[in-house]
């Protein structure tokens, strides 16, 4: 399996929002939650950030019906936000108050389950005409006669990652100083501080058709291939979907096991600024793993650099079956060279020195381009 890791720096301010400002309902299998600020639904004209007033219909078969439900212009952040500015909340608000305005007893729920998905219930059946603001809840579809339906891709502006590694916040501030001959200090502090820290995100998708094959809810790094970033909604939101709607915003943070942190009522999320030198170039790494090898592959040299036989993979993979070495002790060079393809390839390539001081080859190729993987060959010296 190949895996990304996603690096990038964070800046916060000294000012941490409660939990009590967003008393969600579900959790989810993850473990870092990033969002920016909402953009415009599709069609819509608004500033980065804010949401145009939207509009949509619920129909019932009896009663009180059709009721219209307005869902107010305003800058919104997805779960991650005090009651006024969550956007989900804010939903969930405008489909109750419409329903109760219409003289209709019925109840309607917003919640996200384990898989960050949306699911709208009702203690009535309901029909509903794809609108604007469902499809920034990751809804794509119409939902006809049903007490509930959940939507097809997790929410706009909501990122979920599975392992977080950081030094944790640091302090950082404007000061100017010096040191005399003597050793005596003098200088003067500005008294204007702010936290940084910079995170390694793992485990990222490359895209979305990678995370549907795994099985896996964390947000992809990108669009599939052939797929534009800031496509209209409704669709998956990826990571690079964070960096083109993050500059210049407050974005938040919850640090922890987010299926926590949605029932928690005393965690907390910190609200935080991405570098715009972070969004312009933004770091990724290749990371290896065996967790999806099932492959018999070849066994690697002897000491005097003749190829082995092939052996049958061990129940327990390690990183010798992955290597093609009866030894994963064998020092080698190692080289990741991603290819495009359908799905995505890459290949990696192993050097190794056996003990005569000859130097070996081999290309493994993880992907759909077959002839891209070689055996171990022994290397022509150089001039």
């Amino acid at each position: 399996m190949l895996s990304l890791r996603c690096l990038i720096s964070l800046s916060t301010m000294a000012t941490t929002a409660t939990s009590s400002s967003f008393a969600l309902t579900a959790g989810a299998a993850t473990t870092i939650a990033v969002n920016a600020n909402s953009t415009p639904p599709s069609g819509g004209t608004g500033t980065r950030g804010a949401v145009i007033q939207a509009t949509g219909t619920i129909t019932f078969a009896s009663g009180p019906s059709p009721v219209n439900v307005t869902v107010p212009s305003g800058t919104y952040r997805m779960q991650l936000a005090p009651l006024a500015t969550d956007y989900v909340r804010v939903v969930l608000s405008a489909l109750n108050s419409a329903v109760t305005g219409s003289g209709r007893g019925d109840t309607l729920t917003l919640t996200m389950g384990t898989d960050s998905l949306v699911t709208i219930t009702c203690t009535s059946a309901f029909s509903m005409t794809i609108n604007d603001a469902m499809k920034l809840l990751g809804f794509s579809a119409s939902i006809v006669s049903a007490t509930s339906a959940t939507a097809t891709y997790p929410p706009a502006n909501f990122a979920t990652f599975i392992e977080r590694v950081c030094a944790d916040w640091s302090p950082k501030s404007a000061v100017s100083g010096a040191e005399t001959n003597a050793g005596v200090g003098f200088g003067v502090y500005s008294g204007a501080w702010r936290e940084d820290d910079e995170i390694a995100f793992g485990f990222v998708p490359r895209d979305p058709s990678t995370r549907t094959s795994l099985a896996v809810n964390q947000t992809p790094w990108m669009p599939n291939a052939g797929s534009l970033v800031g496509a209209a909604m409704p669709r998956q939101w990826t990571c690079r979907d964070v960096l083109e709607t993050a500059g210049g915003k407050t974005c938040a943070m919850a640090s922890g096991n987010l299926q926590t942190l949605l029932t928690s009522t005393s965690a907390t999320y910190d609200l935080v600024t991405l570098p715009f030198a972070e969004i312009a170039a933004a770091r990724k790494a290749f990371r290896l793993t065996t967790n999806y090898l099932d492959e018999t592959v070849p066994g690697g040299v002897d000491a005097k650099g003749q190829p082995k036989t092939k052996v049958q993979r061990k129940p327990d993979p390690n990183w010798g079956d992955f290597l093609g070495v009866d030894d994963p002790a064998l020092p080698c060079e190692v080289e990741v060279h991603e290819y495009e393809s359908t799905p995505p390839g890459y290949v990696v390539i192993l050097t190794a020195v056996n003990g005569g001081g000859k130097k070996y080859r081999k290309v493994i190729n993880r992907g759909p381009e077959k002839d891209r993987a070689q055996a171990w060959a022994e290397v022509a010296a150089g001039p």
